[in-house]
This record gives C-alpha cells, structure tokens and sequence, in this order.
C-alpha cells in the first residue's frame, strides 16, 4: 500500500563559505560592479589613449637638435609646406624674397642668387640643405634654381649669430631648405617652369 507524505518542508544544504572564501568574493564583486560602472560613466577615455596631439612646430637649425619652436631662443621663422604652396611662388628665391627682413638678389639669368639677412653681408648668411651648406663661402652665392618648391618640406629661417654652432659664414644667420623625404612607392616627380631671359627650369626627382 502507497502512503502519500504531505506538509513536508522542502530543506536545501548551504554550504558555509569560510572566512577567506568570502572576502575574496566580495572584493571579486566589488571590482566587476567598479569596472562596469567605469565603462559606462567614461566611455571616451579609451579613445583618448589613441588620439594624436600637436605639440607644434619643430626646428633644428637653431641647435643642431630638434626643439619646439616655442622654447627656440633667438629670432626663428619657419615656413611650412602649407604657406609654401599658398604663396604661389615660382622658387625658393622668390618664396624667400617675401619674408620679412630677408633680401634675395639675383645676378643674370642662371639663377645665381645671394641671400641676405638684415643687413648683413651674403657670406655672412649659411644657405643650407638638409643641413648641408650649398653655397659659397667666400661670396655666399647660390643657384637657387636647383631647388624646386615641390620638393620643399619646409624652410627654418635663424637670424643672429650663429658662427658658435656653423662657423663664420654663419654670422649674420643661417637659411635651412629641408626636402621631402623620398616617396615609398618609388614614384618619380617632374617640372617644369620658365623665367626671364627665355629661360626654363626642368626639375626630375
């Protein structure tokens, strides 16, 4: 014979979690319910970690090292790719001829310059590329021809005295052209332009 057991109360086993046990699980909760809370209420500070900040303009020639324009001692114009493109100059020694305080005289039609930096004699002022010097020492003449504005990066112009960190030619100041760096791909750039005399420049790079 089947007997039915009514009213009987169901009891469930808990298990007692020991002193460590449950401190662990606390701080585990803790730091999940932190971590979420955190993901909702500063959702964009993971995306700041990634972000790119402009600092400014870098120079080298007023210290031979690369330095913020801001914190450059000294009188230091540079001209940027930007402006060198938006001035709609035909070469450097036009572009250059527009600065405030520099003079650029030609003499004849093969593109033979001298530049000079208030006032001071042109082999008083360093033409530099790249920080290599191209002109001539004894007279400060330059072909400035042989540098088209598409291959410009930028130009760092330095006023005063410089002959502590490039000699004496550097006395009045010190004009650095700084080229692109060479395209990845290989590809090859081509100009051409024409001047006074009947005169043309072809340029391959």
């Amino acid at each position: 014979m089947k007997r039915r057991i009514s009213n009987c109360k169901r009891s469930y086993f808990k298990p007692k979690m020991t002193g460590k046990k449950e401190k662990f699980t606390k701080l585990f909760t803790f730091a999940l319910f932190s971590l979420i809370v955190g993901i909702f209420l500063f959702p964009s500070d993971c995306s700041k970690a990634n972000e790119m900040f402009d600092l400014g303009e870098v120079v080298i020639t007023a210290t031979k090292v690369p330095q913020l324009l801001k914190d450059v001692p000294g009188s230091v114009t540079v001209i940027t790719s930007e402006e060198i493109e938006s001035s709609k100059a035909k070469n450097v020694g036009e572009l250059l001829d527009k600065v405030a305080g520099i003079e650029v005289r030609g003499y004849g039609y093969n593109g033979v310059s001298t530049i000079i930096l208030r006032g001071s004699s042109a082999d008083q002022v360093l033409v530099m590329v790249d920080s290599r010097p191209v002109n001539l020492a004894s007279s400060g003449d330059i072909d400035l021809s042989g540098f088209p504005l598409s291959n410009v990066e930028r130009i760092e112009i330095v006023r005063g005295p410089f002959s502590a960190l490039y000699g004496p030619g550097a006395l009045g100041g010190v004009v650095n052209i700084i080229t692109k760096s060479p395209p990845e791909t290989g590809a090859t750039r081509a100009s051409l332009s024409y001047g006074s005399f009947n005169t043309s420049v072809f340029n391959l790079i």
